[in-house]
């Protein structure tokens, strides 16, 4: 099997080459800097990290592409390049002058897999899989890292006069993209809960029930939030903030509103996550789409009413226009998010794609809060009378037979 001698290195002053100069070789370069090991960094651009590392004087930089010596005298590489080629002729050499090799999602070009390591002190405990499931290992990896006890590295490595007056080695951050639930806060899952309580900084929605971040030290908290309009923080820059605080060693939770992944904009932020380098989880939460509607006494799906749904956004951009007319008679259930000012236009293409006016219709306003309202008409009337109640954001739109529902298992309002 491959990998399958397990042994730690000593890597102090050892020459290590990371070919690349991209987010992953930069977290590749800190972790083996970490051990102690003398890191040549060789590619032809940088991240701005590596070039202050070598402005620092940390790392050695060598500007070029790779190139056969580049690993002479090395104990290890490691290849972090998208250049598979590369991999090829690093790993041919590393093979001729007996260096160990490590090409980054390329188990047949490598000679070893770096491991997902949990640590409390001199105790490690470190998680592979030989490199075929990654996001398995990090997984696993921040499950043990919240159920360890601290005290544990006690044991490992007892106390001397000298080593308590050590500073503790960095730890490598990671985030949580946490999904709160529509409002209610009692719908946080208990991962959710569990990340939080343990969360050196959280980066939160306008959505996010004050609760859950209002008892947290001014700057453990940061207000990222956005409505139309009106973006206290541009994605982009929700992304980079993720990447840079996880940088400094922090647990960091990034609590969304509803579900991370339904419109949540939350496979953005993994996605800037893993391009660089950063380990994350996500943890799903109820999504306004069924939770709002369950608190309004309308279930999406009925066996005698409704065998399908779907969940649209209210708000599209031009290259992915949702077929309204298409989708009137697709589904029994239709949900839209976010419908508010679009609404007379898609209860119209509704209409106009065959779906009857007087479809039951609804608006929940606020759902699953002590200040939910519903709003109920015809599906042909619905915009006007959302307008005349003064429906306001976050709301969301539910048509089909399944409102009709509402009149018997109403519950939330009343208790």
């Amino acid at each position: 099997m491959a990998f399958g001698y397990w042994l730690t290195l000593d890597i102090e002053g050892r020459r290590c080459v990371v070919i690349g100069g991209g987010p992953v070789a930069e977290h590749k370069c800190r972790g083996l800097l970490d051990a102690g090991g003398a890191v040549v960094v060789v590619t032809e651009s940088a991240t701005e990290g590596l070039d202050q590392l070598a402005r620092d004087g940390i790392v050695e930089l060598v500007r070029r592409a790779y190139a056969y010596g580049d690993l002479d005298g090395a104990l290890l590489a490691i290849a972090a390049t998208d250049d598979p080629t590369v991999h090829v002729e690093v790993f041919k050499e590393g093979e001729e002058r007996g260096v160990l090799v490590n090409a980054v999602d390329d188990v047949g070009h490598s000679h070893f897999a770096v491991p997902s390591v949990v640590r409390r002190g001199e105790l490690a405990v470190a998680i592979s899989t030989g490199g075929k499931a990654p996001a398995l290992a990090k997984r696993l990896r921040s499950v043990l890292d919240a159920q360890l006890d601290a005290e544990l590295a006690a044991v490992a490595d007892p106390p001397t006069q000298a080593a308590v007056a050590q500073p503790a080695a960095p730890e490598e951050g990671r985030v949580a993209i946490v999904g709160a639930g529509p409002g209610d806060p009692g719908l946080l899952t208990v991962r959710g809960r569990e990340l939080l309580d343990a969360a050196d900084v959280v980066v939160h929605d306008r959505l996010v029930d004050p609760s859950l971040v209002e008892a947290r030290e001014a700057g453990k908290a940061v207000f990222v939030g956005k409505e139309a309009g009106n973006h206290a923080m541009p994605q982009h820059e929700i992304n980079a903030l993720l990447v840079q605080l996880a940088g400094q060693g922090l647990r960091v939770v990034r609590l969304k509103g509803g579900d991370p992944f339904v419109f949540g904009r939350g496979g953005e932020e993994a996605e800037a996550l893993a391009d660089a380098g950063i380990e994350f989880e996500v943890v799903p939460g109820p999504t306004s789409a069924f939770a709002a509607l369950a608190y309004a006494g309308i279930p999406v799906t009925h066996r005698q009413l409704a065998s399908s749904v779907a969940v649209i956004s209210g708000h599209c951009t031009a290259d992915h226009e949702v077929d309204w007319r298409g989708l009137a008679t697709a589904v029994d259930t239709v949900v839209v998010l976010m419908p508010l000012a679009g609404l007379e236009r898609i209860a119209t293409a509704l209409v106009e794609g065959g779906r009857h006016p007087s479809t039951p219709a609804a608006v929940v306003e606020d759902g699953t809060n002590a200040g939910q309202r519903v709003v109920r008409a015809e599906l042909g009337r619905l915009a006007g009378a959302a307008t005349e109640a003064g429906v306001r954001s976050p709301a969301l739109v539910v048509v089909g037979e399944v409102v009709e529902l509402r009149d018997r298992i109403a519950w939330f309002e009343e208790s």
